[in-house]
């Protein structure tokens, strides 16, 4: 059953998905995306309410995923 008062964030991209996993989002779901059939949507709760804010410093190359060492620098 879902809990509909936990926050979630949902993203298209696999780079981002991998971001949020690495460091600790909970993974929810993956959905297929109802607008683009050949695309898929991964879901993480966001308690804490920032992912949208680790998306951002990612682009910004602020955060760097360490893939050798699954961390975050």
């Amino acid at each position: 059953m879902r809990d509909y008062n936990v926050k979630d964030y949902k993203t298209k991209d696999l780079w981002e998905a991998i971001l949020l996993y690495t460091v600790g989002k909970k993974y929810i779901a993956l959905e297929e995306d109802l607008y683009d059939t050949k695309r898929m949507i991964f879901r993480f709760e966001d308690k804490e309410g920032n992912c949208e804010e680790l998306i951002t410093r990612y682009w910004q190359k602020d955060i760097l995923v360490d893939a050798d060492r699954k961390s975050v620098v």
